[in-house]
């Protein structure tokens, strides 16, 4: 998850501020392979907004895909 722009920290950057004004350093561990499957992988949405019709559009659209 640390590919998607949300996540991204400027190179060189020591740690990132939080909302409670703490600076917290930030360690990657693994990079390469969390990397590489980022770039293979499929990031499909959840959370619990999601509603049935949110379902089953994503559901419908991965039916429709061609392997």
């Amino acid at each position: 998850m640390h590919m998607q722009p949300v996540f991204e920290i400027t190179q060189g950057a020591r740690g990132i501020e939080h909302s409670d004004g703490k600076r917290y350093v930030v360690r990657m561990i693994g990079g390469e392979v969390s990397e590489d499957l980022f770039e293979r992988g499929l990031c499909l949405p959840s959370g619990t907004q999601m509603t049935e019709e949110d379902l089953h559009r994503v559901v419908n659209v991965l039916r429709g895909c061609k392997g």
